[in-house]
């Protein structure tokens, strides 16, 4: 599975003291695919999870394995899940870089 970024902020996101911990504006990429990624399973929070990521009432990807790429593939994004086209897929599978 690839990462995507989207083209905006999410206002949202940025409120969570988790995203403001780790990133900031300037550390961000922006409409390109930027790691690929294991998704391991998916799960509803009902309570929530111990992860500090974890938001209550919404789906949990669990990933593994995730390979930041080197340099971000520029791509355009739709809502949901999406096929990239074959050229960006194919860029980003040749020059992965294991993350620890």
């Amino acid at each position: 599975m690839l990462i995507h970024a989207g083209t905006k902020d999410d206002a949202d996101g940025w409120a969570s003291p988790g995203v403001r911990e780790e990133l900031t504006v300037h550390e961000i990429t922006y409409g390109a695919i930027i790691a690929v990624v294991e998704r391991v399973t998916c799960h509803r929070c009902v309570s929530c999870c111990a992860d500090r990521w974890g938001e209550p009432g919404a789906w949990h990807w669990v990933l593994e394995d995730v390979t930041a790429l080197p340099e971000p593939i520029s791509a355009t994004g739709r809502l949901r899940l999406w096929r990239p086209e074959p050229e960006a897929v194919v860029a980003a599978l040749a020059a992965p870089q294991r993350l620890g």
